[in-house]
């Protein structure tokens, strides 16, 4: 099962049930002041997306602070995930990392951004 759907797609199954934009944003609210979900919108207003399940991401996540062996090694000596170790760690990486830099615990950089030496 997903750990996310996506806002609009929300809206469109609200709007079946005569929601308005403002009932979907408040339930929101609601659920996510409780820690039943966590929308990303609330944080980054370009974010799509609202994690339905944050348990299961938060295990998920668990993935790169925990690494197996054999994960690329600039994962545990600085902390550098690349979108190819990404898709080693999560099944929809680009969801992830699109997360990570919506809520501010990533960022994208080119590899002529960082010099390890």
């Amino acid at each position: 099962t997903k750990l996310y759907i996506k806002k609009d797609d929300l809206k469109a199954k609200a709007a079946q049930l005569r929601m308005s934009d403002k009932d979907v944003n408040d339930f929101c609210r609601l659920f996510m002041s409780s820690g039943s979900l966590f929308d990303i919108s609330q944080i980054d207003k370009e974010s799509p997306y609202i994690i339905v399940k944050p348990m299961g991401f938060m295990r998920e996540l668990d993935k790169i602070f925990y690494p197996r062996v054999g994960i690329d090694s600039r994962v545990t000596e600085y902390g550098l995930v690349t979108l190819e170790t990404a898709g080693i760690l999560f099944e929809d990486y680009q969801f992830f990392m699109d997360v990570l830099v919506s809520v501010d615990l990533a960022l994208m950089l080119r590899g002529n951004q960082i010099c390890l030496e």
